[in-house]
């Protein structure tokens, strides 16, 4: 019996039904010969149409199971780029996700430093400023009063009033500039920030793009390279199976 490459079995050996005298026909001893071959080319007929039909039904068998083999393949090849590349994503993208917040986290603390550090060199303007004043004003103070001491005590208490009610003005004036500097100056930062932000957000967005695109360029390459591969492959296959086939019928008739 002939078995295939893929397992199955075939029809088994040809039976050729032998005639002998007894059954009634004889030959005479001249056309003997031809009788014979007239025979054999009737076996042979049956023989060849026996073969054939096997061949054809193992070929298409054959080409059923591979075709589904390779549809196999095919799923397993897209599959695996499929994965591949959303691997890629994940990786890829954590690492643009991470060193974007490393940025941001970086803007936020040198931000809060500066902050920190303007709120305290403005405190120590006003608290300097306070101390002179309050010193300057102390010293003037005295001045005054040795002189109201000296003077009549009513225009003594007229010029202490005086004076007191123009150093207050001066000082909540300066309280006033020193405290519209300050926030002035943080509205400006805060500004500066919020553009410095968008543009840095922009960027990344921009940088998660561009890397997406070459992920995809790649992945795209490798699945036409394997496709590639499995056609050649394929091909290859159906041949030795071919050349298989027609060595096995070769053998059938050598055979007979």
């Amino acid at each position: 019996m002939m078995k295939t490459v893929k397992g199955k079995l075939v029809a088994g050996a040809i039976t050729v039904a032998l005639v002998s005298s007894a059954g009634g026909v004889v030959f005479g001893a001249s056309d003997a010969g031809s009788k014979l071959k007239n025979w054999y080319d009737v076996q042979f007929g049956d023989a060849k149409k026996t073969i054939e039909a096997e061949a054809d039904a193992v070929w298409k068998d054959s080409l059923e199971t591979e075709s589904k083999e390779i549809g196999a393949m095919i799923g397993e090849a897209k599959t695996e780029i499929a994965n591949k590349g959303d691997e890629q994503i994940d990786q890829k993208g954590k690492s643009i996700q991470a060193a974007a917040d490393s940025y941001i986290d970086n803007l936020k603390q040198e931000r809060d430093t500066i902050i920190k550090g303007m709120t305290a060199q403005f405190d120590k303007i006003e608290k300097d400023a306070e101390a002179k004043f309050q010193s300057e004003g102390q010293v003037f103070a005295e001045k005054k009063k040795d002189e109201l001491t000296k003077g009549t005590g009513e225009a003594g208490r007229a010029a202490s009033e005086k004076l007191d009610k123009e150093l207050q003005a001066v000082t909540d004036q300066a309280l006033k500039d020193l405290r519209d500097t300050i926030n002035g100056v943080k509205g400006e930062l805060v500004k500066e920030l919020n553009s410095n932000s968008i543009r840095s957000k922009e960027a990344m967005v921009k940088a998660v793009d561009r890397e997406i695109t070459r992920i995809h360029g790649v992945i795209e390459g490798e699945k036409k390279k394997l496709v590639k591969q499995y056609e050649i492959m394929i091909s290859k296959a159906a041949q030795v199976k071919e050349d298989n086939a027609k060595t096995e019928m070769e053998k059938v008739i050598n055979g007979i």
